[in-house]
């Protein structure tokens, strides 16, 4: 059966489609089949948002934040994103979404504003300073453009009210975290540095 909803250290995540515009070289999936033994590879890359729904368990404690992650990109099926998240909000959850920030380009209109109506918190890789080393490290289907799209994304988010971290890795250096930085502060969101995994200790 398919893996829609999982925990991670005691903590409730979805996993809403395996589809991705990115490849990046990081990507954890590309080393493994599992999160804490549950298989999240789908046979449906799409499930719709009752089959989603359905996988909660009835003793869910809805008071805690519930993050939208999974082995793909959450926004690529969007209409299932935003009826659970809205089902988790009326429910008195708070709701993550964990994107690679390229929604607008995967739907081919602005989504900023639909997403911020049932979301708390929206986690973007930004995973580098500029447009030409993004897409030498993540390999977007939409090539360059992905860059400037993903910023956008992140400025939208900020002005609906969301609040909004970008994610870079560690091994970048220091220059680059620099001007990740003052990309973040000219959009005033904030910027998170996350430490490198390799892949044996992703396996």
């Amino acid at each position: 059966m398919d893996v829609y909803f999982y925990l991670v250290e005691g903590k409730p995540y979805f996993n809403v489609t395996n589809k991705c515009s990115n490849n990046c070289d990081f990507c954890i999936r590309n080393n493994r089949q599992t999160m804490e033994g549950q298989v999240l590879w789908l046979k449906n890359p799409t499930p719709d948002a009752d089959s989603i729904i359905k996988q909660i368990p009835s003793d869910t404690d809805f008071c805690q934040e519930f993050t939208f992650c999974g082995f793909g990109e959450p926004t690529y099926n969007l209409n299932a994103y935003l009826t659970v998240a809205k089902y988790i909000k009326e429910k008195g959850g708070k709701v993550r979404l964990n994107t690679n920030g390229q929604s607008d380009l995967i739907n081919k209109r602005p989504t900023a504003l639909v997403i911020c109506e049932v979301t708390d918190t929206v986690s973007i890789s930004l995973n580098e300073s500029t447009a030409k080393d993004y897409q030498r490290l993540c390999k977007s289907d939409f090539g360059e453009d992905a860059y400037k799209a993903v910023i956008s994304f992140a400025s939208d988010c900020h002005k609906y009210g969301a609040q909004v971290i970008m994610s870079i890795v560690d091994i970048i250096g220091e220059e680059k975290i620099r001007q990740c930085q003052k990309i973040c502060d000219e959009i005033g969101v904030k910027l998170r540095i996350r430490s490198y995994i390799s892949d044996t200790e992703c396996k």
